[in-house]
């Protein structure tokens, strides 16, 4: 396991001691487009956060491998997209929907609500963190670095 890795699991465990001392200032009663709409946006706003910390606070020598360089100098194009980015979307969609179209039900949260959807959204962001779903073989696959990797042409 990485230092970065380390870093990570830490700021979850921090983020989770948050949100038990705020808990009791948290709604108790939510609808369900809101719980997919607020766990979708808590695993985008984590993926966020890592990327902007591997483009500006984690410095490498060199950001792409060069093994995977071009010869025209930029990084691999790829038909890929992040599997966390996707399920993150595909949450807020559905709770958008969810909470414009009226359907659903309100569900009535535990004091241990947030806390648990916050350790269990930033562990699950934390394990599919490297997951891409390749488009051109139909797989989800391992690409521990995908930021080194150009999306289009």
């Amino acid at each position: 396991m990485s230092k970065v890795d380390k870093i990570e699991l830490g700021l979850i465990v921090f983020a989770t001691a948050v949100a038990v001392a705020v808990a009791e200032m948290l709604p108790r009663e939510l609808a369900v487009g809101e719980v997919a709409l607020i766990a979708s946006a808590l695993l985008l706003a984590q993926g966020l956060a890592r990327d902007l910390w591997l483009k500006y606070g984690h410095k490498r020598s060199c950001p792409v491998p060069a093994d995977q360089v071009e010869p025209s100098g930029r990084a691999p194009a790829a038909t890929c997209m992040c599997v966390e980015s996707s399920i993150g979307i595909f949450g807020v969609v559905a709770g958008v929907l969810a909470l414009f179209s009226g359907a659903g039900s309100t569900i009535n949260l535990s004091k241990f609500f947030w806390p648990a959807t916050v350790l269990l959204v930033g562990l699950a962001g934390f394990s599919m963190k490297s997951l891409v779903i390749d488009w051109k073989s139909r797989r989800i696959r391992r690409e521990s670095d995908h930021r080194a990797v150009r999306f289009g042409k």
